[in-house]
């Protein structure tokens, strides 16, 4: 899988697509103050869990809706403030 990014007004995801210690980033683009970022806790099932984000992305997609499909499709997410 090749490095892909799905981005809007309201965040940006970036799975890096590096086999099987694949890394998904998130960050939300409207909170200056907080900066709340994600990024997978779990490994499996990655690319069926990109895939159904990719297939709901939209222009209106926050942080927090992308975290909710990644974790339906079995990756589990651990969200912060990168401000902290």
């Amino acid at each position: 899988m090749a490095k892909e990014t799905l981005s809007n007004e309201f965040t940006i995801f970036t799975n890096d697509g590096k086999g099987a210690k694949f890394s998904i980033q998130g960050e939300d683009l409207r909170d200056h103050f907080n900066q709340p970022s994600c990024f997978n806790t779990t490994y499996r099932s990655h690319k069926k869990a990109w895939s159904a984000l990719r297939n709901t992305w939209s222009e209106t997609t926050t942080m927090f809706e992308a975290m909710s499909v990644l974790e339906k499709n079995g990756v589990k997410v651990h969200s912060y403030c990168a401000v902290d």
